[in-house]
């Protein structure tokens, strides 16, 4: 008992002395401090009205909108145009039967293959 309370002590110490040393840098290059930025550019928003139901979750594609929410009344995802304000689809209507769904998970992550954009989802 004795021998293994001095050895866990030792390591302890060890341990401290190694983890004390200042001298080790995190950082690839100096640190620069920046007093004055130029502003070159201003960005100005855009109001956009849509037709419909949107809110929840948002994703925006090219000129495409699309929006998720598990609360919508007979869908997930309701889609619109930017441009025009207009809804383009719904997808993944809800329900038990055929070509409906219990639930679906939101877009995370799209991806674009052949010119088209695509997202991965997990459909029950």
């Amino acid at each position: 008992m004795k021998n293994t309370c001095l050895c866990f002590m030792f390591l302890s110490f060890c341990f401290l002395l190694a983890k004390c040393n200042k001298n080790k840098s995190y950082l690839n290059d100096d640190i620069y401090i920046v007093n004055d930025i130029s502003i070159t550019d201003t960005v100005v928003g855009k109001n956009l009205d849509f037709d419909g139901a949107y809110f929840g979750m948002m994703k925006v594609c090219d000129s495409e909108m699309i929006f998720f929410n598990p609360r919508f009344p007979d869908f997930f995802y309701s889609c619109y145009n930017i441009n025009t304000g207009k809804q383009t689809a719904i997808f993944f209507r809800k329900g038990n039967g055929p070509n409906e769904f219990i639930s679906v998970t939101p877009i995370i992550q799209t991806y674009k293959e052949y010119g088209d954009f695509k997202s991965l989802f997990f459909l029950q």
